[in-house]
């Protein structure tokens, strides 16, 4: 498997990049049985991460093994601003 981790930045494409975020902190929810916890959607999540002051940044861990050219993130970090 071949991985790479990548910043994500509003002109590198935060509008897709947010349903990757959303679909990885879904899916930790998930995991703790605790799907109800989640209370935001992509779209807040790329108003929050971008403009002139975003709330916080995001690495994204990607799996380049994987060919599509929808959602090979299989991980990620955030950090507040």
């Amino acid at each position: 498997s071949s991985l790479r981790l990548r910043l994500v930045l509003e002109n590198n494409g935060m509008e897709k990049d947010a349903e990757s975020i959303y679909k990885l902190v879904k899916g930790l929810a998930e995991y703790e049985k605790e799907p109800d916890a989640v209370q935001c959607r992509p779209s807040d999540y790329q108003l929050d991460g971008s403009g002139p002051h975003p709330l916080f940044y995001c690495l994204l861990l990607e799996d380049t093994t994987i060919a599509t050219t929808n959602n090979n993130a299989c991980g990620m970090a955030f950090k507040r601003v």
